[in-house]
């Protein structure tokens, strides 16, 4: 949600932009219909990034079309990036190196663009990157991103540098000690957390050395509550479970079955309101503060 609307993307690549006042549809497009782009084998899974007045989506059509500023207000075209196949991330805005950036991931490797106009500031392609790109990238310090390299393949931290005006990208660590699926993974002091397929799994951000593994959630999701230093876990078999984040091992407080059934969905906390869902059923938990 920004400026006062909601901006959806389908699964079909119908992205949709509504008053939040009321619900009044203010524009549609379907991007499929409009551009010729293929749906993805699991359908359209990024969701729209609001930078300023421009929504930025990937479209995965051909030419310029790929990748996409779309205006807020008007839902016309703006800048476009090449950039075709099976793509379910969203993009990230992001700072590096002083910079302002978009970095997004594809086929070819990682983007960063200029917000602005869409110009690329610089692409590097890890050793070991495979498609399609299916998680989110991260940003872990004022020079550091770190990236998946494909469905379960691993996890890459790249160091990025400007000197006489040229960018430097350097591959620090790549590993396999953590492979995501489709499942994000966040950073919390210094930690990695994530999915080493159906193994919640903890690495150093510095080093990629694998710190700990253990909690069989399946291919689940998580989210981080950085204000208490803990993580909830909507496992595939639908149980919430909540892990103390820790240097040395997992520490699961609670876990509480509440949707039956695989569920792939990310768990979403909004206040003190917990949102869980799968193909079926949606549910809504309290949080306790304490």
């Amino acid at each position: 949600m920004a400026h006062g609307r909601f901006y959806a993307l389908g699964g079909k690549g119908l992205l949709t932009c509504l008053a939040a006042a009321d619900g009044k549809k203010l524009w549609q497009r379907d991007l499929v219909s409009e551009l010729k782009t293929p749906v993805p084998n699991w359908g359209f899974s990024g969701s729209p990034l609001v930078l300023g007045d421009s929504l930025i989506v990937y479209a995965g059509a051909a030419g310029d079309k790929g990748f996409i500023a779309i205006d807020v207000q008007t839902g016309s075209t703006g800048w476009g990036f090449a950039s075709t196949g099976m793509n379910y991330t969203t993009a990230r805005p992001m700072t590096l190196a002083g910079a302002e950036c978009v970095v997004f991931c594809d086929g070819r490797g990682v983007h960063a663009l200029s917000p602005a106009d869409g110009k690329p500031l610089w692409t590097f392609r890890p050793k070991d990157w495979q498609g399609p790109a299916m998680v989110d990238p991260q940003q872990v310090s004022p020079s550091g991103v770190i990236v998946s390299l494909g469905d379960g393949v691993g996890l890459s931290r790249l160091e990025v540098t400007k000197q006489n005006g040229q960018w430097h990208i350097d591959e620090t660590w790549s590993t396999d000690n953590l492979c995501p699926a489709f499942n994000d993974f966040f950073v919390l002091d210094g930690q990695v957390y994530g999915f080493n397929q159906a193994l919640f799994t903890c690495l150093d951000v510095h080093t990629g050395e694998r710190k700990w593994e253990g909690g069989h959630y399946g291919f689940g999701q998580a989210v981080l509550i950085k204000s208490s230093a803990q993580i909830i876990v909507a496992a595939e078999n639908g149980d919430a479970v909540l892990l103390r984040a820790g240097r040395q091992r997992p520490e699961e407080i609670a876990r509480l079955p509440v949707l039956n059934g695989k569920t792939w969905n990310h768990p979403v906390v909004v206040g003190n309101r917990l949102f869980m869902r799968n193909g079926k059923v949606a549910v809504c938990l309290m949080l306790d503060p304490k």
